[in-house]
């Protein structure tokens, strides 16, 4: 339990992200390490375009679906939440005062 309290933490530095998100993401994801690219864990998710291929044709289409609608809908709420919040937020300034300087690094990194 430490352990999970430990990587919900962490996530909850990243703006848009909070106790619930946080939580849901360690659920279904489980372990990060897996994904070796960005990329790779997009299509986990589900959130890469699909395609229809023949010959020398190729139509991409919307994303796929198929994966877990709440991960995409808390997903896509927190992203809008990172769009749109401040960036000098005290409560995201004051989750990142606890964690090191490379989580937070990082996080800025993304941002």
């Amino acid at each position: 339990m430490n352990r999970t309290l430990e990587k919900v933490g962490i996530l909850r530095c990243f703006r848009g992200v909070d106790y619930l998100t946080a939580m849901f993401l360690l659920s279904e994801v489980n372990d990060f390490k897996r994904f070796k690219t960005a990329g790779s864990f997009m299509s986990f998710l589900e959130l890469v375009p699909g395609e229809y291929s023949s010959a020398s044709k190729r139509k991409q289409t919307g994303i796929t679906k198929t994966g877990s609608p709440r991960l995409r809908r808390i997903l896509t709420e927190a992203a809008w939440q990172h769009r749109f919040s401040g960036t000098g937020s005290k409560v995201v300034v004051a989750r990142r005062a606890v964690q090191s300087a490379l989580v937070v690094s990082l996080e800025e990194k993304v941002s």
